[in-house]
């Protein structure tokens, strides 16, 4: 079976809950797997690391984070770069570690920023992360303007439950 078809089957199997599934066909890859072949190892580190989220193993899922990000780094794909930069932001918020979260939020935040096209819906989860982080740090200015921002590009794209989402909290930060 085709390595990028198991890694499919794996998601698969983690949306659906089935672990056990996804974690031996998440090894099945691994084992076929080129060394060479850097994308698809940052895939299944990124694989593994969201397994570890869902269990709620976040130091677990923060090294196989910083794995996948490595990998991505090495292999120059700027949209996995920093799209595994920001789970790893997302792990280090939970963990409580803001200022690490910061810092990688804002270096997936300048990559998407960058990029042609630029990912919208990968860059408004970004921002709308960052917004919960900055207002954890007691900086709700820049909470405020990411909010605001989040709302112009969900109505760009038109997504009425981000629309809402966005304009609550625009509404909370202003009150």
């Amino acid at each position: 079976m085709e390595i990028t078809k198991i890694l499919e089957d794996a998601w698969k199997a983690r949306n659906e809950g089935d672990y056990n599934t996804c974690l031996q066909l998440v090894q099945q890859a691994e084992a076929i797997c080129d060394p060479e072949d850097l994308e698809r190892l940052g895939r299944i580190q990124h694989i593994h690391m969201q397994f570890h989220f869902d269990k709620d193993l976040y130091n677990e899922a923060l090294n196989y984070s910083r794995k996948s990000v490595d990998l991505y780094q090495k292999s120059g794909n700027q949209d996995r770069i920093a799209h595994s930069t920001r789970h790893m932001a997302d792990l280090e918020l939970e963990l409580g570690w803001l200022e690490d979260a910061k810092a990688h939020y804002e270096t997936a935040l300048s990559i998407y920023r960058q990029m042609n096209p630029i990912p919208i819906r990968d860059l408004i989860n970004c921002i709308t992360h960052y917004a919960v982080l900055m207002e954890k740090m007691g900086r709700k200015e820049i909470a405020l303007v990411c909010w605001s921002e989040a709302f112009a590009f969900y109505t760009q794209v038109e997504f009425e439950e981000g629309i809402k989402e966005a304009e609550e909290n625009v509404n909370r930060l202003k009150g």
